[in-house]
């Protein structure tokens, strides 16, 4: 069997022409050299050099030194890569997030993390709770960001931040003129949207919300192009308000309603240190966001 070292030799000997020369660049013997190359045309049955001097290459030995550069290269570049992968410097990151971590968060983390390395291939996934912990239970997402959901149940997971629901109503709206924080009774007193987020709440005041909405969409962008067309208003985290540059934001005088916002990772399957330092990242960029 020709081995990868056998042609290293051999690459050497072509490129110095010179079966001394090449063994001072291997460290090894110009006898111990001159073996390798004659277990090679053993096994190959072909000459690799015309006459002794090792200077001129046979048509096969032509051919055997493409063969070899281009084993050679891709083992060297393999090697790299692992080497890369394994330091971190380099790996596919599988990463689901609701709407508002995808667009607010996660450029934030990626653009810290490319100073460094910008090798690290990323797939985001934009989607609800619900289907970011399907995704990391199914194994196709490395982790995910999102509210806790039964879907979540068997998902180790992580508190990363928890911020206030703000109520988001179209300009002109009668809500847009009042001063004072938004109370449960002013929302009610307007047609409401609800959404998914909303219904895995478990505060009263949100149910209430939730039973008297005459509209549920699930899709965070048709949900503001509703509330931007007039159908109604909603509530959706800070974060998300990032998302609605045409609508106005309302506080809400209950600082209670709040969404939490969890990683979730898998609990029988490890992570790669690109993917780990991802994570890290994500935790960084969360307290700045909150301090």
């Amino acid at each position: 069997m020709i081995k990868l070292e056998y042609m290293r030799q051999f690459l050497a000997v072509s490129r110095y022409n010179s079966l001394s020369e090449a063994a001072k660049v291997l460290h090894r013997s110009p006898s111990a050299v001159s073996l390798t190359l004659k277990l090679i045309e053993e096994e190959t049955g072909q000459q690799l050099f015309e006459g002794e001097r090792k200077q001129v290459l046979t048509q096969f030995g032509e051919f055997f030194r493409e063969c070899s550069t281009r084993a050679v290269s891709e083992h060297e570049k393999a090697v790299d890569d692992i080497q890369r992968y394994a330091s971190g410097k380099s790996g596919h990151v599988r990463i689901a997030a609701v709407p508002s971590v995808a667009t607010h968060l996660i450029p934030l983390v990626i653009t810290e993390l490319y100073k460094n390395k910008p090798n690290i291939q990323v797939d985001l996934r934009d989607i609800d709770s619900y289907s970011v912990a399907r995704t990391v239970s199914e194994g196709s997402s490395d982790f995910g960001i999102a509210s806790l959901s039964p879907s979540s149940i068997n998902l180790k997971s992580e508190l990363l931040t928890e911020e206030p629901f703000i109520c988001l109503v179209p300009k002109g709206h009668p809500l847009e003129k009042n001063k004072n924080p938004l109370t449960i009774n002013d929302l009610l007193a307007h047609p409401f949207i609800s959404n998914d987020l909303l219904e895995l709440s478990n505060h009263a005041d949100i149910q209430k919300l939730v039973s008297a909405a005459h509209l549920k969409i699930r899709n965070v962008s048709s949900l503001l192009a509703f509330v931007d067309s007039g159908f109604g208003i909603t509530l959706l985290p800070r974060m998300a308000s990032s998302l609605a540059p045409n609508l106005i934001a309302k506080k809400l005088d209950d600082t209670s309603l709040t969404r939490q916002l969890f990683l979730l990772q898998p609990t029988n399957r490890s992570l790669s240190l690109a993917t780990s330092e991802f994570i890290d990242e994500v935790r960084k960029q969360i307290k700045l966001l909150n301090s």
